[in-house]
């Protein structure tokens, strides 16, 4: 990587320092989106974790209930912080790395989301034809989720070379 021109803060006319920006967004604030988007996230994504599943008895459904209830809300934070942390740790500026974590989760849930319903739908009517089959997505709902991911990581890989972020490395 070249480190030819390090991000420092620059000061303005005043001579105050000024806070690194990027899309004229602070760096507290790209943190602010970030932990948003992981709230976000982690309840978004609540129906996958405690949704029964047709194979399920009732008895295997409460215990993964059970189990899922402290794991899901505690562990998901734990372990996109855990993510948020090692990428933090390199020596680039945090505003880049927090924007590129948002895009991610948002645009986790954006694919999911929407097709989740017909996901659970085909499921549920795959187990009653066949029980003990495999969850298997139809090519509308592969196709959905493949160009939503693929949009969301070209789009924000776009968006930060245009920025001096991206630049610096030209």
């Amino acid at each position: 990587m070249n480190h030819d021109l390090p991000l420092v803060p620059v000061a303005d006319a005043s001579g105050t320092v000024a806070e690194l920006k990027l899309f004229s967004v602070p760096a507290s604030g790209w943190w602010l989106i970030a932990v948003a988007a992981s709230l976000l996230f982690v309840i978004g994504m609540r129906p996958l974790a405690f949704k029964k599943d047709p194979s399920e008895t009732q008895e295997q459904f409460e215990q993964r209930k059970r189990r899922n209830k402290w794991l899901f809300p505690v562990g998901a934070p734990l372990a996109l912080a855990a993510i948020l942390a090692t990428n933090l740790l390199r020596p680039e500026a945090a505003p880049p790395i927090l924007f590129l974590y948002s895009v991610a989760l948002v645009a986790v849930l954006a694919a999911v989301l929407p097709v989740l319903p017909r996901m659970y739908r085909q499921h549920e009517d795959r187990q009653r034809s066949e029980p003990g089959a495999k969850a298997k997505a139809d090519t509308f709902t592969m196709v959905w989720i493949s160009t939503v991911l693929c949009t969301a990581v070209v789009g924000a890989v776009l968006a930060l070379m245009a920025t001096p972020f991206g630049m610096r490395h030209r």
